[in-house]
């Protein structure tokens, strides 16, 4: 039998059905219904499921060599972030219009931002005109003629600092290798690494075979006698005599690019240096 009903009539119907049992009666019933064990245990089953990656979801997918170093040495150091962000800016979001000088004015650069600009002019400079000091100048002012360069930048670039370098032995060597063919500068490369060098309290048998991707930088690459050279540039103040200090802080870093350089592009790593441009010096980074 079908019955039509107004909304009314509908609404009054459903209202007396509702009243006829109350909410404390039918909980009353549920409990007292039988447990069907089979579905008991497939909901607890399903209620107490914990994750097998659960701590993976909790790590980052791309961490960069710096941010990694940071974490066991020294506070938040993000050169590589602000290099690759940086270059990105550069080529990608340049101005339609420049806005009044007075409005381009910053008052003083960073440590970092100043590590980060000669890291782009040490990247660009033509190596078959660095023979002089002018020719190193001239390199500068086109670099700011062209926005390679801000102004400001331009000013903290000290050219005898570069030119210094050059006429080092591993700057000679560096040239060397340019001629040979062999220099790469500004490296960047991305590679797998266990999740559990990030957190080493992981369970191994578990997360080994979990991945994260390490991103960086590599200042410059050469080779000689079919060997990899690293060379990585610091800014970093260095009073005369505590090189050591600065080798304990980047020896992490370097050893990341130098298992980078062997994984990727297949190179036995001969030697691996910082160059301390606050000293003019460079420092060869041991194995421990």
């Amino acid at each position: 039998m079908v019955a039509f009903h107004n909304k009314a009539e509908f609404t009054k119907t459903v209202e007396e059905e509702e009243n006829i049992t109350s909410v404390d009666e039918k909980l009353k019933d549920l409990e007292e219904a039988p447990t069907n064990e089979k579905y008991r245990e497939i909901i607890e089953k399903n209620l107490s499921y914990k994750y097998k990656y659960e701590e993976a979801t909790k790590l980052p997918t791309v961490i960069t060599v710096s941010k990694l170093k940071s974490m066991d040495i020294v506070e938040n150091f993000t050169e590589d972030e602000e290099r690759l962000q940086d270059d990105y800016h550069r080529e990608y979001n340049k101005p339609l219009m420049k806005g009044p000088l007075f409005l381009q004015e910053k008052k003083g650069l960073t440590p970092a931002e100043v590590g980060t600009a000669l890291h782009g002019v040490m990247q660009r400079l033509d190596l078959e005109k660095v023979n002089t000091l002018e020719e190193i100048k001239e390199q500068i002012k086109q670099m700011e003629f062209i926005e390679l360069l801000t102004p400001e930048e331009a000013k903290v670039i000290k050219v005898e600092k570069i030119y210094g370098f050059f006429q080092s032995s591993l700057g000679v060597r560096m040239l060397q290798a340019y001629k040979n063919g062999t220099l790469k500068r500004e490296l960047p490369f991305r590679m797998e690494v266990s999740s559990t060098l990030l957190n080493n309290s992981l369970p191994g048998e578990i997360y080994n075979e979990e991945k994260i991707v390490l991103r960086g930088i590599i200042d410059c690459y050469f080779e000689e006698e079919g060997k990899a050279i690293i060379l990585d540039y610091k800014t970093d103040y260095v009073p005369n005599g505590e090189e050591q200090v600065v080798v304990d802080r980047y020896r992490t870093q370097l050893n990341y690019y130098g298992e980078a350089v062997e994984k990727l592009i297949g190179k036995e790593v001969k030697e691996k240096y910082l160059y301390l441009f606050s000293i003019d010096k460079e420092v060869k980074i041991g194995k421990i």
